[in-house]
């Protein structure tokens, strides 16, 4: 299996968590991290899942219009398997987490296939680092989307 992980912004919590999910998810599948703007069709081709990640400077109601993926061709989206996560602090507005939802429920207008609900984990105030215990909480989420996706095995 290919796993795409797509980070929208140099952040380095967003980052931290990435590197994360992919180390864990490279004991069962290829993985190869991107940022959204440097993806190409062909990257997006050769993924069976996606991962987008996301933060909450991108929280713009119109961003999603002017992603990079949602910009995609409709053909190359049709049932791409893919989730949505965001990283944020949690001094940022709550509402701001609405921004992974609105993504993913657009990418499912478009019929790609959403695998695990959209998930928000929290940054410190300097947004640095990841809050304590939020890598755990990706790791409990990644056990969900691990269920959900056709792995060649199902156990990490």
């Amino acid at each position: 299996m290919n796993i795409l992980c797509l980070l929208e912004a140099e952040h380095p919590a967003l980052r931290e968590l990435t590197n994360h999910l992919a180390q864990v998810l490279s004991r069962r599948a290829t993985v190869q991290i991107m940022y959204q703007y440097d993806v190409r069709p062909g990257e997006w081709v050769w993924a069976d899942l996606v991962l987008l990640g996301t933060t909450h400077a991108f929280s713009s109601a119109q961003l999603p219009r002017q992603n990079p993926i949602t910009a995609l061709a409709d053909a190359l989206l049709a049932d791409k398997a893919f989730t949505v996560y965001q990283v944020q602090s949690r001094e940022d507005s709550p509402l701001s987490a609405a921004y992974a939802y609105g993504l993913a429920r657009e990418l499912r207008a478009r019929q790609a296939k959403l695998v695990a609900t959209p998930r928000v984990f929290f940054s410190g105030k300097a947004r640095a680092r990841m809050d304590e215990g939020e890598t755990l909480r990706a790791g409990l989420w990644l056990n969900t989307l691990i269920q959900r996706v056709p792995f060649p095995s199902n156990s990490i």
